[in-house]
């Protein structure tokens, strides 16, 4: 019994994925084996079957593949792209450049109020996983767009909506995601 889940595992590691996500047929082998151990463990535990085949079959982990970075010309290419005289082109690349800078989440950046900015220390206070709190520090770069981008936006809510006061805390959350 071993022997055939040893072929069979071997045979699932050279099949290439057909469709769905671009799982690697390691990863798939992976997943396949947690699965039969898991069933196999309950069967041996059930009493289906006296002996655990999965028994001295090693644990197989994923392969880790590094995340490939952008160049420095290919950040440039990006900064550069948002049309920063309009609202929401410098809107994007204030969100891009604080995401490049701080390197924090999306959904760290979508909790941000500029009540979190500490200017003279140059942090931003964010919410992470588990609303941990943690500080995170800016480049005078970021600051200075923060900056413009708050006194823009304060000026584009009041001309566009006129039923909002500059009082009204901005939030990133208001650039969500669309």
């Amino acid at each position: 019994m071993k022997d055939t889940i040893m072929v069979a595992l071997e045979t699932k590691r050279g099949t290439p994925i057909k469709r769905g996500k671009a799982e690697t047929p390691t990863d798939a082998a992976v997943k396949l084996t947690r699965s039969w151990r898991a069933f196999f463990n309950w069967m041996h535990s059930e009493c289906f079957v006296e002996k655990n085949p999965f028994v001295g079959i090693g644990k197989e982990k994923s392969e880790r593949s590094i995340i490939e970075t952008f160049s420095n010309a290919q950040m440039k290419s990006l900064l550069n792209a948002p049309n920063r005289s309009t609202f929401t082109g410098l809107r994007d690349y204030t969100i891009m450049l604080t995401l490049l800078d701080t390197g924090i989440r999306i959904s760290e950046l979508e909790g941000i109020d500029l009540h979190h900015v500490d200017w003279r220390e140059r942090t931003i206070k964010v919410y992470g996983k588990g609303r941990k709190e943690r500080l995170v520090p800016m480049s005078r770069v970021l600051e200075k767009a923060l900056r413009i981008t708050a006194r823009f936006a304060a000026c584009w809510i009041a001309t566009h909506y006129s039923s909002i006061s500059i009082t009204t805390p901005l939030r990133f959350a208001a650039f969500n995601r669309r």
